[in-house]
């Protein structure tokens, strides 16, 4: 755990291209992760923060596409 920790550390400061496609699907997946009633904690509150700025940058698309992320965080708007 510590090898890995400095590794993470040593490249803080990279950044990662992420498509608009992929980015919706890793918020829906998010999002969905963080609605099970056992996913707590100090990672589960980092992912929701992550969800979050995903859902503020997705917004800027467009106003439909605002929507979809927000409704991600509701249940009943699982489809199969």
């Amino acid at each position: 755990m510590a090898a890995a920790t400095r590794e993470m550390h040593a490249i803080r400061l990279s950044r990662i291209h992420v498509h608009v496609a992929e980015a919706m699907g890793l918020l829906g997946t998010i999002q969905l992760a963080l609605r099970h009633p056992k996913n707590t904690g100090a990672t589960a509150d980092r992912m929701r923060l992550l969800a979050q700025q995903l859902e503020t940058w997705l917004g800027r698309v467009g106003p439909a596409t605002a929507k979809l992320c927000e409704l991600g965080w509701n249940p009943e708007e699982d489809t199969e």
